[in-house]
């Protein structure tokens, strides 16, 4: 096995917190997990109370928003790994932090300290991409919330799903939800992002990837079937288009066979990744965004189309239910002429303004207060130990 080594950098800020935290952050810039930890980093240095230590490589490092804000150790080791599991802690200093935060469901053996885990959703469990996930799954996330001190889950389902599948202990779970990115929240602005080159209105759909669950094969019949029930429906509206976006768009580009696929279907396109200007726009400027997912933990695309004022036509998905306002449409049930029918009801949307008050727990200073929270109930059961 490759030796992995890691390195102190010291650049932390001038204040002198009492609870010295230290956070994995090695899948920054790796889709939702990446976009919680950078949100998660956020609001706990915007609630006070901690000095943060981040765990990344130097690229990620200087990608993110906080660079000079937090102390950082980097370090090479693969995230899901055996050398994460079993030897990770080892190279990290532990001894020099009271918390340790790992933002997915795998919690390296060997670790000094009182432990924080987030579990946004059992995914691999539920609707694994491969036989064996299931097990492995399983079995590293039944280790991770039995051996953490505190367990935060995204969503209240999750919450629920851990209890019942897992076995978890309702006691040291706590929800705790996303927060949306300052970027794509209410008073961002997108007023020197390039304008889709397009005339008649469209559905956006955005997908962070390409698994079966993100239901891009779904989205594609239904946008067929939709097509016909407007013909059916005799709208004189100008016939939209299904516009894709995002990582998982962004690996279409690169797949022959789904372009192939995709160009056999008229009015799709699609625009692979857009930077969070360009997508708050195209949020902004969209009829709907439709969300074909099976399942999530949680659903940021759904609080960002809703802050631009954008009406969401999702699946009865319990963790996206959760986000849902009286302008969106939730499809009857899980089944392709469903989800056409939505988009359907989506066309006579109009576009609302969401009062401030849903999206008020969802921002990164309220999340981060309330992460911390958690570490200051883990900190002080710690100590009457």
């Amino acid at each position: 096995m490759e030796t992995q080594s890691s390195q102190l950098a010291f650049s932390a800020p001038d204040s002198a917190p009492a609870l010295r935290l230290l956070v994995d952050g090695r899948k920054l810039g790796d889709g939702g997990i990446g976009v919680y930890i950078e949100n998660l980093v956020l609001g706990v240095l915007a609630a006070g109370g901690c000095e943060v230590t981040v765990i990344a490589s130097h690229e990620q490092a200087s990608r993110t928003s906080f660079t000079s804000d937090v102390r950082w150790i980097f370090d090479s080791t693969k995230p899901y790994s055996v050398d994460e599991l079993l030897f990770f802690s080892r190279r990290i200093p532990f001894a020099r932090f009271d918390l340790f935060h790992t933002p997915h469901y795998v919690l390296p053996y060997g670790i000094p300290i009182p432990t924080v885990v987030t579990v946004h959703d059992l995914i691999h469990i539920k609707h694994p991409e491969r036989f064996f996930y299931p097990t492995i799954a399983r079995a590293l996330m039944t280790s991770a919330v039995t051996r953490a001190h505190a367990v935060i889950a995204v969503s209240r389902d999750t919450a629920q799903q851990l209890i019942s599948a897992i076995g978890a202990d309702p006691k040291k779970l706590f929800y705790v939800p996303n927060a949306i990115s300052p970027s794509l929240g209410l008073g961002a602005q997108s007023d020197n992002a390039p304008r889709l080159d397009c005339s008649s209105p469209y559905f956006l759909s955005v997908l962070s990837n390409l698994k079966p669950h993100k239901g891009l094969e779904d989205v594609l019949q239904a946008w067929q079937s939709f097509g016909i029930a407007r013909e059916i429906a005799d709208v004189e509206a100008p016939k939209p288009e299904l516009v894709l976006v995002g990582y998982g768009a962004q690996s279409i580009l690169s797949n022959r066979a789904l372009q192939s696929r995709i160009e056999g279907i008229e009015g799709v396109r699609v625009l692979g990744a857009v930077d969070s200007s360009t997508l708050r726009h195209l949020y902004r400027s969209a009829q709907a965004i439709v969300i074909p997912s099976l399942s999530e933990g949680f659903c940021l695309p759904a609080l960002e189309a809703q802050a631009c004022g954008t009406p969401v036509v999702c699946r009865p998905v319990p963790a996206i239910k959760e986000l849902v306002t009286a302008n969106d449409v939730v499809a009857s049930d899980f089944s392709i002429d469903a989800l056409a029918e939505a988009m359907l009801a989506g066309l006579h949307k109009k576009r609302v303004v969401v009062p401030l008050s849903h999206f008020k727990s969802f921002s990164v200073e309220v999340v981060g207060k309330q992460v911390c929270d958690v570490y200051s109930k883990v900190a002080r059961e710690e100590s009457r130990e």
